[in-house]
């Protein structure tokens, strides 16, 4: 179920935007990784237990993200896959929806080559 059609035309274009910027900044970040595990920013974390018991790989296993707004949100999506998955670099990024939720799904290339999709439900900030 896709949640595009419940989107302006604005919201497009700005959710669009932090897209474009957030896989710039992946792939600006992939050696960056090598120096330090990097920490989502203060105002955008996940949970102890989603650390734990979440690791991304399907809808129902999503990463939760809990941000202030976008801009933090995304920041933290980015964090978590360098931290999680190191040296992994972004291949591209999808809006998408389940279960009445949106959620952004991260599409990496690891540094054995192997491709992956990693899920993070974003309702705590898309939107805002």
């Amino acid at each position: 179920m896709a949640i595009r059609g419940k989107l302006s035309e604005m919201e497009l274009k700005k959710l669009s935007f932090i897209i474009a910027v957030a896989s710039l900044v992946i792939s600006g970040c992939s050696r960056e990784s090598e120096r330090s595990q990097g920490q989502p920013p203060k105002e955008a974390s996940t949970s102890a237990t989603e650390k734990n018991l979440q690791d991304g790989l399907s809808f129902d296993s999503a990463i939760v993200i809990q941000a202030k707004d976008e801009s933090a949100g995304v920041a933290a999506e980015y964090a978590w896959i360098r931290k999680n998955l190191p040296g992994a670099r972004s291949m591209g990024q999808s809006l998408s929806g389940h279960a009445g939720k949106p959620y952004d799904v991260i599409h990496i290339k690891l540094p054995d080559g192997k491709l992956r999709d990693v899920y993070f439900e974003i309702s705590s900030y898309f939107g805002r």
